[in-house]
C-alpha cells in the first residue's frame, strides 16, 4: 500500500468513527422495535405507536452504538412478521457470537395488550411467548420494554378492551439471569398517551431520559437504572393529573451485577450535536421556530452539568424554572458541544405560559391598588379608593375577583357627610402580551354598597344603599423581576341606583363614573 492510500484509508476510518456513536468495546447491539396502531376489532386505534417506535430507533442508533442494520422497525405488521424477525435476529446473534465479545438485544414494543398477549393488526402474540424469546436469545443482556395497556381520547389509556390490563409475570415466575422488563405500568393501570406530547407519557420520558435527562452523575452515559428511574419518575409526575389516574412504570430483571449497562453515550458525532443546559429545571425542545413545532425533546435537570443529545437543526426552546420560564432558539450542529445561553432567551411570567395553552398547572396574579374616581352621588368629590384584586389566567380568558373600598367628603361644609363605598365584582379579561407589557380589556359586575355617614346626627342615622354595578375597563402590567408586576388600571362604572328625589318620592339613577389605579402585585403558580 502507498502512502497515499494508508492516509486515505486513515482517513475513511477516522470519518466512520466520528459518524458512529460510541459503544461499549467488544459488543454488538441487535434491537427490534415495534408499533400497532390497530388492535383487535373492539379496540380504538391509538395515535401516536409508530411515531413512539420511530424515536426509540433513531435514539437508540444515534446514541446507543446500535448499527442501523442491526435496528429493526416494524409498524403495523402482523404477529407473523414479529416472530420471525425476532427469529432472524436470534440466528444472528447465535452466528455473531465470538469470544471475548458480549452482545445486547432490545425489544421494544408500543401498542394494544392485554394479561395474555399483544394485539398487533388484527392478531395475537401471547406474552409468555415474546418473553421466552427474548429471554431465551444468545445474547448475553435481553431487555424486553413493553409500552402496552388500553386507549381513550386525547390524554388516551392504551387499548380499549374489557380483558385484563398487560401485566408483568408474577412474583412467583423467575426472570432468566441477564434478562430484564421494562413495562409502563404496574398490574391494574392503564398506559396512557397524549396528544400534547404526541406520545405516550412512558415512551417520552424514556427517550427524554436517554437523550441526556436521566444521566444524574454527568458522566456523559446513561445506564440502564438511570434511564428506568428518570422515566419511572417523570411518568408518575406528568399522570398524576390525568383522567386515568398516576401511571407507575415497573423494572423486573436479573442482571447480576451488570444493571449498570450503558444504554446511550451523550458524546456529540457526526449525525448528532450536544447541548450544555445553564441550570435545573424543565427543558422543552421543539423542532422547529416556534411552541407549535413537534416536540422533539423534554427533559428535567437536577442542574449541574447537565447536557442533552439532539439530531442537528433549529430548535425552539423553553426553559422551565420555579419563578418563571424563558423561551429562545438555538441552532444545534452535528459533532459540536453549543451551550444554551440565558442572556440570549426572553423571560416570562407563568401566567403568559398559560395564556399560550403551555402550562400544566395554574397561574395568576394578586395586586393592590390606589386611585381616584368620581364619586357616583352629587354633593360629594372625588373618591380616594383602595382595592385588592385577585386574577386567574386561563387560555382563552383571565378571571378576576376585586374587591375595593371608596370614601369622599361632601363638597358642601354645612353637610358634613362622609360617603363610603365597599364593592365586590367579578369579571374576565382578555390578555394581549405585547413585548415586555401585558395589555388587557375586559368587563366585571357585582354590587357596590353605599353609604351616606352624616357628622350631625339626623333621624334616620347613616343612609345605606346596594347598587348593582358593570364596569368595562382596561388594564396593563409590567414584570419588575422575580414575582413583581406594576399594574395600571381604568375604566368606567355605571351603578343602578335609587336617589331620593324629596320627602315622599325616589328616583332611578345610572350614573356612569370613570376610575383609574396604579399598583403593585405578585405573581403565583
Amino acid at each position: 500500500m502507498n502512502r497515499f492510500a494508508a492516509v486515505a484509508a486513515i482517513l475513511v476510518t477516522a470519518l466512520v468513527a466520528l459518524a458512529a456513536p460510541p459503544a461499549l468495546a467488544d459488543e454488538v447491539r441487535y434491537a427490534l422495535v415495534v408499533a400497532a396502531h390497530e388492535g383487535g376489532p373492539d379496540e380504538t386505534p391509538l395515535a401516536h405507536a409508530g411515531r413512539d417506535a420511530r424515536r426509540v430507533s433513531d435514539t437508540l442508533v444515534a446514541l446507543g452504538g446500535f448499527l442501523p442494520e442491526n435496528v429493526v422497525t416494524l409498524v403495523d405488521v402482523d404477529a407473523v412478521r414479529v416472530r420471525d424477525a425476532l427469529a432472524r435476529l436470534n440466528a444472528r446473534l447465535r452466528a455473531d457470537r465470538e469470544p471475548g465479545r458480549t452482545s445486547l438485544l432490545i425489544v421494544y414494543y408500543s401498542g394494544h395488550a392485554d394479561a395474555r398477549s399483544l394485539h398487533l393488526s388484527g392478531t395475537s402474540l401471547p406474552w409468555d411467548e415474546l418473553r421466552n424469546a427474548v429471554s431465551g436469545s444468545a445474547a448475553e443482556l435481553r431487555l424486553l420494554v413493553v409500552d402496552a395497556c388500553r386507549s381513550g381520547a386525547a390524554t388516551r389509556v392504551k387499548g380499549l378492551t374489557a380483558t385484563a390490563a398487560f401485566a408483568l409475570p408474577t412474583p412467583t415466575e423467575p426472570v432468566a439471569e441477564g434478562f430484564a422488563i421494562l413495562s409502563a405500568s404496574t398490574l391494574g393501570e392503564d398506559a396512557q398517551e397524549s396528544d400534547a406530547i404526541g406520545g405516550s407519557f412512558f415512551t417520552h420520558h424514556l427517550v427524554g431520559g436517554l437523550i441526556g435527562g436521566a444521566d444524574a452523575n454527568a458522566d456523559a452515559r446513561v445506564t440502564l437504572d438511570e434511564a428506568y428511574a428518570y422515566a419511572r419518575d417523570r411518568t408518575v409526575a406528568s399522570t398524576a393529573t390525568t383522567v386515568a389516574g398516576a401511571q407507575h412504570p415497573t423494572f423486573r430483571y436479573d442482571l447480576k451485577g451488570r444493571a449498570d449497562v450503558v444504554l446511550t453515550s451523550l458524546a456529540p458525532s457526526r449525525v448528532v450535536g450536544r447541548v450544555r443546559l445553564p441550570g435545573a429545571g424543565r427543558y422543552f425542545f421543539h423542532r422547529g421556530d416556534d411552541a407549535d413545532a413537534p416536540l422533539a425533546a423534554e427533559l428535567k435537570s437536577p442542574g449541574g452539568d447537565a447536557r442533552v443529545t439532539l439530531a442537528p437543526g433549529r430548535y425552539f426552546v423553553r426553559w422551565r424554572r420555579p419563578e418563571r420560564f424563558l423561551e429562545g432558539r438555538l441552532d444545534v450542529p452535528a459533532g459540536r458541544d453549543v451551550r444554551l445561553d440565558p442572556a440570549g432567551m426572553s423571560r416570562f411570567e407563568y401566567a403568559r405560559l398559560v395564556r399560550k395553552g403551555g402550562s400544566d398547572g395554574l397561574a395568576g396574579t394578586l395586586a393592590l391598588f390606589g386611585g381616584a374616581a368620581a364619586a357616583p352621588l352629587g354633593g360629594f368629590g372625588p373618591e380616594g379608593h383602595v382595592g385588592l384584586v385577585g386574577s386567574l389566567d386561563l387560555e382563552p380568558v383571565t378571571l378576576d375577583l376585586a374587591l375595593t373600598y371608596a370614601t369622599a367628603t361632601s363638597g358642601d361644609p354645612e353637610a358634613a357627610a362622609t360617603l363610603h363605598g365597599i364593592g365586590l365584582l367579578a369579571g374576565a379579561r382578555k390578555v394581549l402580551d405585547v413585548g415586555p407589557l401585558s395589555v388587557s380589556f375586559g368587563v366585571r359586575a357585582g354590587a357596590v354598597t353605599l353609604v351616606e355617614d352624616y357628622t350631625l346626627p339626623t333621624e334616620e342615622g347613616p343612609r345605606a344603599r346596594v347598587a348593582p354595578a358593570f364596569e368595562g375597563l382596561a388594564r396593563a402590567e409590567l414584570g419588575l423581576g422575580g414575582p413583581w408586576l406594576l399594574a395600571l388600571e381604568g375604566g368606567a362604572r355605571v351603578l343602578a341606583l335609587e336617589v331620593r328625589r324629596d320627602l315622599d318620592s325616589t328616583e332611578a339613577r345610572t350614573p356612569l363614573v370613570g376610575w383609574a389605579r396604579l399598583g403593585l402585585g405578585m405573581s403565583f403558580r
